[in-house]
């Protein structure tokens, strides 16, 4: 299909903004604390692992022994286009909305599990049966158990200014369209974006799903919470801006706050990135 004048000109300013974002010239800073124990990762088809005892896998995989680990700017290095290395965005995983301090490590790949598995299906079916009979506050004290990670990266504990490493991605949520099967399929689709993984919301009426800014990671060799605030907030700014113009969706406005918790949820046919889908 072929774009509109409208389209065309939402895509540019996307593409702008993101260049604009990229290449201000802001002050270096250390990234957190410089004993800090979390490390970017990435992963590889032909590559071994080093350091793994630095994290918490949920359940050992064949992909595990696919991954690299090191510093930031070295892993910025090795994920180009030359290369066959992926980013692999790492999360907080907590186990309800209240609990911000107990957390295992997570990565992108360990969260595609969950969302496939069967403790959430079984969730999912519970609070499906609470709404079937009207009973709102069973299904509001179900839900209140369904865990969540801190989908912008290691939080811990789960507030700003617990920032531990950035993961370079931004929560999708789209709520109340009329037509959420096509603007999902328009997303998904969208060259623009870089879509981890999508799905319809649990609402039914809805989308949610997590993209990466890979424009963002690039911007900065470490960072800090103040930092990756600021920068998350003119992201949001832009990514506003692009859907309304491209898709004539609105996102939630309160992704701003970078601690914000995604809650996971079961979804049976789950789109996924063709980059990480043959490890699930």
């Amino acid at each position: 299909m072929k774009e509109t004048t409208k389209q065309q000109s939402a895509r540019e300013e996307f593409q702008q903004g993101l260049t604009d974002l990229t290449n201000k010239n802001v002050q270096q800073t250390t990234l957190i604390q410089e004993d800090n124990p979390y490390n970017a990762v990435c992963f590889s088809q032909s590559k071994t692992t080093t350091h793994l005892e630095r994290y918490l896998w949920i359940e050992p995989s064949d992909y595990l022994k696919h991954i690299n680990i090191a510093t930031l700017k070295q892993i910025r290095d090795m994920v180009c286009p030359n290369t066959d290395f992926q980013y692999l965005p790492q999360f907080s995983l907590y186990p309800n909305k209240t609990n911000v301090r107990d957390y295992k490590i997570v990565n992108l790949l360990d969260v595609l599990k969950m969302l496939q598995g069967n403790e959430l299906k079984e969730k999912a079916r519970r609070i499906r049966e609470a709404k079937e009979m009207g009973d709102e506050a069973l299904k509001n004290r179900i839900k209140g158990t369904l865990p969540c990670i801190t989908h912008t990266g290691i939080f811990i504990p789960r507030s700003n200014a617990g920032l531990k490493f950035p993961a370079f991605t931004y929560q999708l949520d789209i709520d109340k369209v009329p037509n959420p099967q096509e603007i999902l399929k328009k997303i998904i689709s969208d060259k623009e974006l870089v879509v981890l993984f999508a799905s319809i919301s649990p609402s039914g009426n809805g989308i949610k799903g997590m993209l990466f800014l890979k424009d963002l990671m690039l911007r900065r060799e470490s960072w800090t919470h103040e930092k990756y605030s600021l920068a998350y907030h003119q992201v949001t700014d832009i990514l506003s801006e692009y859907f309304f113009a491209k898709h004539g969706v609105r996102i939630d406005p309160q992704m701003k706050a970078i601690s914000q918790p995604f809650y996971l949820f079961h979804s049976a046919d789950l789109h996924i990135h063709k980059n990480f889908s043959r490890w699930i």
